[in-house]
């Protein structure tokens, strides 16, 4: 009897388990319920994942079919959240919360298969559905991480060390380079193209760009990226950036490294090129242009964001990097003195004790800053002269390179 009731239980598990492969449930989904439609589909994803489904080529090919079949409702709530400068906090929220929710069914998918397929031979069947995988998963990562930068928020913790581990993975069975189409109606491009697109977008400073620039020019980067190549063996003649695949950083502009084995190098040149090309086009367009670009963008708009992109990867022109890095920690004493008597008295202490080498001094008030660097005043050896009132500061976190370094 116990046989009886554990057959059945066996035949239902496994009855469900080949409902789950099953998709054309998909075409019944509303077509122009973009929200509800991404919402049935990541629910799906997630029981996809936790029914224990065989993960075959068959259950592969079922997860991708979910995942083509939202790319039009995607594109549509992200191109509905980028128009819109300021949205209600409740609408920012829904839409913001179903797209990253749908990448993160995704990616956790993708994840069962990579796990699975890793630990196999060579030569086994399913390993031939790994480039996919790893493909799908690090495009899935790279959209997590630009609706993080819609938000101001940085990648998240760990973030960039899953890309470099997906990257180093996909060098390791030589699939980096493979050109392979993301959806089934797009281009082709390559693995190691969709990880520099995610780490040139990374190299930007969201803080000071709008939703609508940074996924204008994350779609730009799709087509300018195919183009580079990321190489172990670094040339100081030609490379301009380089990642550490051990930290979990982004890639950065190359300033005085050592090189490590962890570390991949490119240069920018052809982007530069499209870059300077798209510059051109949008100078002679904007005084005859009088209707917006993608995204609703106003060309004039664009025309400054193309510059912002030349000033921050151009081999020549490149503007001063934003600090990327803690500053050393150096302290030091500063004499503070209070109230108009002791500041007068101060600049007169100061200015017989070193009549020629002292002539500036900045005063706000209630502090007096020495400006001339010739004469230096240590720790212990500060001017104190009865009546001055002076008090000895320590001054924290000072840059080695000065204050601003």
């Amino acid at each position: 009897m116990r046989d009886v009731f554990s057959g059945a239980l066996n035949l239902r598990i496994e009855s469900k388990r080949a409902d789950m492969l099953d998709t054309r449930w998909l075409d019944e989904l509303p077509a122009g319920d973009y929200l509800g439609k991404v919402d049935a589909v990541a629910e799906k994803l997630r029981a996809l994942a936790e029914e224990g489904v065989a993960l075959n080529h068959a259950a592969l090919q079922t997860l991708i079919s979910m995942d083509e079949h939202c790319v039009s409702s995607v594109a549509a709530l992200t191109e509905q959240y980028c128009r819109a400068p300021t949205l209600v906090y409740e609408i920012d929220e829904r839409l913001w919360q179903t797209v990253t929710d749908h990448y993160h069914a995704l990616a956790k998918g993708y994840q069962l298969f990579l796990d699975a397929y890793s630990t196999q031979s060579a030569g086994a069947p399913a390993v031939a559905d790994l480039p996919r995988v790893l493909f799908n998963l690090l495009d899935c990562h790279r959209n997590l991480a630009k609706w993080r930068y819609f938000r101001y928020q940085p990648m998240a913790e760990g973030g960039w060390l899953k890309l470099h581990s997906l990257y180093r993975l996909a060098e390791t069975y030589g699939c980096a380079m493979t050109s392979l189409p993301r959806y089934a109606d797009g281009s082709a491009t390559t693995l190691a193209a969709c990880y520099l697109e995610t780490l040139m977008l990374g190299t930007l400073n969201h803080t000071n760009m709008q939703k609508v620039e940074v996924e204008l020019v994350s779609g730009w980067l799709v087509g300018w990226c195919v183009s580079l190549r990321l190489s172990a063996d670094f040339d100081p003649q030609r490379h301009l950036f380089f990642v550490d695949l051990d930290e979990d950083r982004t890639g950065r502009r190359i300033r005085n490294i050592e090189p490590a084995a962890s570390f991949r190098y490119w240069d920018l040149d052809l982007v530069e090129q499209q870059i300077e090309q798209l510059q051109q086009t949008l100078q002679q367009s904007v005084p005859h242009l009088k209707f917006p670009l993608a995204l609703g963008v106003r060309p004039q708009d664009a025309l400054r964001l193309v510059n912002h992109l030349l000033g921050e990867w151009s081999r020549e022109d490149c503007q001063r990097q934003r600090r990327t890095d803690d500053r050393d920690g150096v302290a030091k004493l500063a004499q503070v003195v209070n109230g108009i008597l002791n500041v007068c008295q101060q600049v007169k202490n100061v200015s017989v004790a070193h009549p020629a080498a002292h002539e500036e001094f900045v005063t706000t008030g209630i502090e007096v800053v020495e400006t001339t660097q010739d004469v230096e005043i240590k720790p212990g050896e500060a001017l104190d002269f009865p009546g001055s009132g002076a008090e000895m500061c320590r001054i924290e976190n000072v840059s080695r390179y000065g204050f601003g370094a």
